[in-house]
């Protein structure tokens, strides 16, 4: 007799044991239905019982849902259950007799008995985790015997427990998923919120416009976005970058508009005040946190240059960040190939010869070659962000564009192609 407890108990652990192992082979989807059915059969395997349904409760719909079964012919059934029902049964967490229910499952035993009776379903073990309810195992008697002994009610209340744990687990994981993404799409909305703010302001800087087409601002901003892409810079640093080049010009809101538009030489005091405007906008955004990185410091930046001519902290080579070089580029860039007030824009050849002139002085050439890249792209369709395109198109022969930057960048790889660098004034 000892001899077969011993066997019984060793097969009752064996039994667990691999019942733990298929669910956890299945951890992040137990509650569908290939998991829910492979666990059901193992259970009335265990038992040698030939019949078994697995419900799970869905609190929305505050309903017990069949979600697997075996040996059960129909249609899938499905009960009503009030919270205080569920309460109930997540008490009785011990296997039951469906004809002698615990305290408080009085009321939905007196509704599963029809069902279970003509399913010739007798025991339920209700799944439980944690105190809440999961759902229920109906299961029919054993086949070698009449009803369940102590033991096997122990084995059984184990294995429902551990069907509770992995379903519950999966459904805390989708609802976190399901949180997450919510959260990602809210926090897209709202990103796209804060950039359709900013190219307005960024409108309002450039100040009006006798059309529609991108101003200044949005120009520069796509152009140098683009550039950071082909220099394969980090998303978040191309993101930054687009927000840099859309408030780059912020600080000139200090500084008089009859000044900005002077169309003759500046003094050398007006100068001075012009130059003023990186800092004036690194003071005037520097204490907002963007969720896009340190905006302010780029802006403060965009006027320096590799010698160290620049303004206004006269920063050299290194010293300037690659978010700087790019914002420098792109700003320079839109300024040759746009009218100014002063004078109005440069020829396309007359653009790649003052690029050309400023290299390693105020243009990194890999930036200077990156940029190119991103102007042909967009010319062919190519670029996120197209805004600097049009302009271009209205301005300048494409084919004239394509052909004198594809030379740029054939000399920009082959240093030995690169004439002396000197200073030209932009």
């Amino acid at each position: 007799m000892a001899e077969n407890e011993s066997r019984q108990f060793r097969f009752y652990l064996a039994a667990l044991r691999d019942l733990s192992a298929a669910l956890v082979g299945s951890r992040s989807r137990a509650d569908t239905a290939l998991p829910l059915r492979e666990s059901l059969y193992r259970v009335l395997g265990t038992f040698a019982a030939g019949r078994g349904i697995v419900f799970l409760w869905h609190e929305n719909e505050k309903k017990l849902v069949q979600h697997a079964a075996k040996g059960i012919r129909g249609r899938a059934v499905s009960f009503a259950l009030t919270p205080a029902d569920a309460r109930a049964l997540s008490l009785a967490t011990r296997p039951f007799r469906v004809l002698m229910p615990p305290g408080g499952t009085e009321k939905f035993c007196a509704e599963l008995k029809p069902v279970a009776e003509k399913l010739k379903l007798e025991w339920a073990a209700p799944l439980v985790t944690g105190g809440a309810l999961i759902g229920l195992l109906l299961l029919s008697a054993p086949l070698a015997g009449k009803t369940y002994s102590d033991v096997q009610l122990d084995i059984l209340e184990q294995m429902a427990t551990m069907i509770a744990l992995p379903v519950a687990d999966s459904r805390v994981r989708r609802r976190l998923a399901d949180q997450v993404m919510q959260l990602q799409t809210a926090g897209r909305q709202l990103r796209q919120i804060y950039l359709e703010t900013l190219r307005m302001m960024a409108g309002v800087i450039d100040g009006p416009s006798e059309d529609a087409r991108p101003s200044h601002s949005l120009r520069v901003a796509a152009l140098a976005a683009e550039t950071g892409r082909r220099l394969n810079l980090a998303p978040e640093v191309c993101d930054r970058l687009y927000l840099a080049g859309l408030l780059h010009d912020i600080g000139k809101q200090i500084i008089s508009r009859d000044l900005l538009e002077s169309p003759g030489p500046l003094s050398a005091n007006e100068r001075r005040e012009v130059e003023e405007h990186p800092r004036i906008g690194y003071d005037l955004i520097s204490h907002l946190r963007f969720p896009w990185g340190d905006v302010a410091r780029i802006i403060r930046h965009h006027h320096e240059r590799l010698d160290g001519r620049g303004y206004p902290d006269h920063l050299k080579g290194d010293q300037i960040s690659i978010e700087a070089k790019v914002l420098m580029m792109a700003e320079s860039f839109d300024a040759m190939t746009s009218d100014q007030p002063w004078r109005p824009r440069l020829s396309f050849d007359k653009v790649v010869e003052q690029i050309h002139g400023n290299l390693d002085m105020q243009f990194d050439p890999r930036v200077a070659a990156a940029l190119c890249q991103a102007v042909a792209d967009g010319l062919d369709g190519n670029a996120r962000e197209k805004d600097f395109v049009p302009h271009l198109e209205e301005g300048f022969d494409p084919s004239v564009i394509r052909h004198l930057l594809e030379e740029l960048r054939r000399q920009l790889a082959t240093p030995t192609l690169r004439p002396k660098a000197k200073i030209v004034e932009i």
